[in-house]
């Protein structure tokens, strides 16, 4: 996948660029879902052009580097801080913001009665750039800079949300061309044509993006496939988020819709939809031939444990997931998501897992970290503080002045926090070396 503008790697080349400072801290670099470096008075060496030269032991990066450069204590004022790397939000819907975990409700009452009223609202630009501006600065507070992002149905918040964005994003605009609801029913032709537009202009930073089969007709699908796979860009939509016998049932409502289809997943199947670039969120639902299908295609899943729990949907099998070699990643989904914070995404992720698949707290960083950044093609400069790669990251504040054996013990006791610890535990963020919280 190719992305516009991203940095040439450093550091091979004769001359490499000059240290610009070294960031002293408690580091934890996740390199796997269950490999992690750990240095507890670490230090990250930052290059002037924004890349990380070195990452290690402090005192001996002081050795190596001697006096050439700033030190940046963040051990200071009695606190022992911890950088890790900027984090990944694989699923999140900014124009929900405004309204995220307000909602206890099934999957379809809740988005008639409040979230695309909300969404409705964006059809304001002057009111989509403000909230667009509002949006990206608490990902940075939070320090997410990796995401994959919905916006709605209105080019004017698209547009917006590029404007405003900092760090890895895909953006993409919903498509609803039915009746759900119908004052956000988009003609089909100029919501192609729009999708189209974007596709060609935003290149690889642009997702197509049907917001769930009800929301299109199978034709509609078939032209937004055609139009990924001929500007090869992203594509992201929902699958089998709600199974609840009720009358409000999603997976009963797409196979109404689509009766000629085999399963929810197989609708997508046939619209030329799923693959190496598409971002299924939820995942709930699915039986055991459409996740053949998933890993078949190397379709990539957005798992969004806070959302599920706030909308009663039920637990992503991840344990399925895993033994077909499912890439996947986490995911906020605000507005369902209650909070934009991935450390506490990570602390819901190891709590519903729990007694169902082995999960650890180093897997849950990964997942909010590094899987995002290699499930969006960005882990060559992004998604970990490896040498050469983007000086990235967030520095948190400290659970505690204590030493730590290993890097399970520290995220325990970060991930031990109320959701309002987590929300405000970030203390600074950085992308390519330069600070934007």
């Amino acid at each position: 996948m190719n992305f516009p503008n991203a940095p040439q790697l450093r550091g091979m080349e004769a001359f490499p660029p000059p240290i610009k400072a070294v960031h002293r801290a408690r580091i934890v670099n996740p390199q796997g879902p269950n490999d992690c470096d750990y240095h507890e008075d670490g230090g990250l060496a930052v290059r002037a052009d924004g890349t990380v030269a070195a990452v290690g032991d402090f005192t001996l990066l002081a050795v190596a580097f001697a006096d050439r450069y700033e030190v940046i204590d963040e051990t200071k004022h009695g606190e022992r801080p911890t950088i890790i790397p900027g984090m990944n939000d694989l699923h999140v819907h900014w124009v929900q913001n405004e309204v995220r975990g307000r909602f206890r409700n099934s999957l379809m009452p809740w988005l008639e009665e409040h979230i695309w009223p909300e969404e409705h609202r964006y059809a304001d630009a002057q009111l989509a750039d403000a909230r667009a501006q509002t949006f990206f600065d608490e990902l940075a507070r939070h320090g997410t800079t990796v995401a994959a992002v919905y916006s709605s149905v209105h080019e004017s918040a698209l547009r917006a949300a590029f404007q405003h964005a900092a760090g890895r994003m895909v953006i993409g605009n919903v498509i609803m061309t039915s009746d759900f609801p119908p004052y956000l029913k988009q003609d089909p032709e100029e919501a192609l044509a729009m999708t189209d537009r974007f596709a060609e202009e935003f290149g690889g930073s642009y997702a197509v993006t049907p917001r769930f089969a009800p929301s299109c007709s199978a034709e509609v699908l078939k032209a937004a496939g055609r139009i990924a796979k001929q500007r090869n860009v992203w594509v992201q939509t929902h699958l089998s988020e709600n199974h609840d016998g009720t009358e409000h049932d999603e997976v009963e409502l797409v196979r109404r819709l689509f009766p000629d289809a085999k399963s929810y997943t197989d609708v997508y199947a046939r619209a030329g939809l799923l693959g190496r670039h598409t971002i299924m969120a939820h995942v709930i639902h699915a039986s055991d031939e459409e996740l053949d299908v998933l890993a078949q295609t190397g379709t990539c899943v957005a798992h969004c444990p806070t959302s599920n729990e706030a909308l009663g949907s039920g637990r992503m099998p991840v344990e399925r997931i895993r033994e077909r070699g499912i890439l996947y990643a986490l995911g906020s989904d605000v507005g369902a998501g209650p909070s934009l914070s991935m450390l506490h995404v990570m602390q819901a992720y190891n709590r519903v897992h729990a007694g169902h698949a082995d999960v650890s707290e180093t897997e849950a960083l990964y997942r909010g970290t590094l899987a995002g950044a290699e499930i969006l093609g960005v882990d060559r400069v992004a998604g970990n503080l490896n040498r050469d790669k983007e000086a990235t990251f967030a520095v948190l504040g400290s659970p505690g002045t204590r030493a730590y054996a290993n890097p399970n013990h520290l995220l325990a006791e970060i991930f031990a926090g109320s959701q309002a610890d987590l929300e405000a535990i970030v203390r600074k963020t950085y992308i390519a070396g330069r600070r934007v919280f």
